[in-house]
């Protein structure tokens, strides 16, 4: 093993695996968008844990297996399901959250900027203290807000963005259902688009304003990478 391995200094040493404050004030706030920003601020800053599986060690096992980074990468490699048929990475905001979760794993402290960097190269999207037996978690962060977590940058949530609003303003602008369009999050982080139609508007014509956005955020690139999981739903009130 590398002799610099052994002499790095451990960030964590006096961490007692609970919640961080800045968390548990995020967690606590009632409204959906706040809470969702105020989480992604904490994790800024924060540390999460990292639930590390245990295995049989082999023959195999190569140079630096053992180290935290190695660990990291390996918890990385699992995944829980995600909102719209998508896949997340698991991370926990304490040991009794990832204790929940799975109870045979090694609880690893991380940072969670380096958590989000590893998440990147696998599905780009974390799910916050998922729990056992469930396909649900405490919050989802999509990958526009994982990746200003891994690199420290300031991150502008889509109901926050006037590029967002303006392009989808613009795309439903011909359709004669639809008349006016908000956006907002979910407790759990899914992005919902709230699509004012009038009530006297057909089915299909309802039908025709939802794919018209469907298509353009699969197609819009700057649309495409604001939003992982998100819902489309028709209000009628006219």
């Amino acid at each position: 093993m590398d002799p610099s391995l052994l002499l790095r200094p451990n960030p964590f040493s006096g961490d007692d695996g609970s919640l961080e404050p800045a968390m548990a004030e995020a967690l606590a706030l009632e409204d959906p968008g706040k809470r969702v920003e105020a989480i992604v601020a904490a994790l800024h800053k924060g540390r999460v844990f990292a639930a590390v599986r245990p295995h049989a060690k082999t023959d195999e096992d190569q140079p630096g297996e053992g180290t935290a980074e190695a660990a990291a990468q390996q918890a990385s490699d699992d995944v829980v399901p995600a909102p719209g048929g998508r896949q997340a990475v698991p991370v926990f905001t304490s040991m009794r959250a990832l204790a929940a979760f799975a109870a045979d794993a090694r609880p690893l402290p991380v940072k969670a900027k380096d958590m989000a960097a590893l998440t990147l190269t696998k599905t780009g999207i974390l799910a916050l203290d998922p729990r056992v037996g469930s396909a649900s978690a405490e919050c989802y962060i999509g990958r526009s807000a994982v990746a200003a977590i891994a690199s420290g940058e300031e991150w502008t949530p889509p109901w926050h963005d006037p590029a967002v609003l303006e392009r989808i303003k613009g795309a439903i602008a011909e359709e004669r259902a639809a008349y006016g369009v908000r956006i907002r999050s979910t407790r759990k982080g899914v992005v919902q688009i709230l699509v004012n139609v009038y009530s006297s508007s057909m089915r299909g014509e309802v039908a025709r304003a939802v794919q018209t956005l469907v298509a353009l955020i699969a197609h819009d690139p700057y649309l495409s990478a604001r939003f992982d999981m998100v819902e489309i739903v028709p209000v009628r009130v006219v």
